[in-house]
């Protein structure tokens, strides 16, 4: 009798937890993978460890304030009929690996990951018989505009770097729904440059070069759910999603010449800080495994990743021709456009 009550005892308090405010309620299972512990026990599947993470991505950048021409089918005047010509990125290869260790206390975990992703991309126009292109970016020429050229082109290099540092706790709240919830920072290092060239035309035998540069720098802090559902055998459907506020520095500048000729050169810095927020989600399928006799766990993840950021292009850009500007006042302004990145994203976790 006295063996049943203390084995009842020792299994009531593994199921009850007292709280911050020192009243009582039950335990949370954790979700952390069952795998044996040092001493070859499933009993001790929470006793603490390490786990890696390796994820292969194939995303697409798409963003604001891209074009750079159009084009005219009857250049004779009005009506206009035309296109406009933007820089569309193409898929591009990333990858982002972490590395984490589950706490023994409560189920807790501190996951550090880092995300690399590049994309470059070039976009040239010629223009055919009856056609004609109106450059999207005029060159700041004061007291005149250059208004049709017959050749355009434009560049944008995309960098983006960061790392996400996470506290969190994943949780069941049912037999087949789990949550984790994590509190962390975020830092961020995106590079962009941009180059638009125009000739023909307007222009004769003559050149126009516009370069655009937009680095950004932050840190906040960022937090966010995850979520999955367990249907059986190992599979999972998984949902994420995470916010975050960064505080920054833009590095912002403008370059402009005609045939690279030093007195045409216009050259402008625009430096800010500014707060960035931005959104990540994934929505996707998991399956989870143990191997090597229960000692170490795989969790494999496929699925579709976004993330948003608002007003990260603060290039500048030339508004348009003052009545000033024969004095040689010129009138620019920020695109302040957003920007995403998004595609397939497949994972691979490793609990040791």
């Amino acid at each position: 009798m006295d063996s049943r009550v203390s084995r009842l005892e020792s299994e009531m308090k593994d199921v009850r937890t007292e709280t911050a405010n020192h009243n009582f309620g039950a335990k949370t299972a954790s979700t952390q993978s069952m795998i044996k512990g040092r001493n070859g026990s499933m009993n001790d599947c929470l006793g603490g460890g390490w786990f890696a993470t390796a994820d292969l991505l194939y995303w697409r950048l798409y963003e604001g304030g891209n074009d750079f021409a159009y084009s005219d089918h009857s250049p004779a005047g009005l009506p206009i009929n035309g296109h406009m010509r933007t820089i569309v990125p193409d898929f591009e290869w990333g990858f982002r690996i972490g590395l984490g260790y589950f706490f023994q206390r409560d189920g807790w975990d501190l996951y550090l990951n880092g995300t690399w992703f590049e994309s470059d991309k070039t976009h040239y126009v010629q223009a055919g018989p009856n056609t004609v292109f109106y450059p999207n970016v005029p060159y700041p020429r004061p007291g005149a505009l250059v208004t049709t050229v017959t050749t355009s082109s434009g560049k944008l290099e995309f960098n983006f770097r960061n790392l996400d540092l996470e506290l969190g706790r994943g949780f069941y709240v049912s037999k087949y729904f789990s949550l984790r919830h994590h509190y962390g920072l975020r830092a961020a290092w995106i590079s962009q440059k941009k180059t638009e060239t125009f000739a023909g035309g307007d222009l004769t035998n003559q050149k126009i070069h516009i370069h655009h540069e937009n680095k950004y720098k932050g840190l906040g802090p960022r937090t966010g759910i995850d979520t999955q559902f367990h249907i059986g055998k190992g599979f999972t459907i998984e949902g994420k999603l995470a916010l975050a506020l960064l505080a920054g520095r833009f590095r912002v500048e403008y370059d402009a010449d005609i045939s690279e000729d030093p007195s045409t050169e216009v050259d402008i810095e625009a430096n800010i800080y500014r707060f960035a927020p931005t959104i990540q989600f994934f929505l996707g399928f998991g399956y989870d495994i143990n191997i090597c006799r229960d000692e170490h766990h795989l969790a494999f993840r496929l699925g579709y990743e976004n993330q948003y950021w608002w007003r990260q292009n603060q290039m500048l850009e030339f508004n348009n021709v003052t009545a000033n500007a024969v004095n040689g006042i010129n009138n620019f302004k920020r695109q302040s456009e957003d920007f995403g990145i998004h595609g397939v994203t497949f994972s691979v976790k490793f609990d040791f």
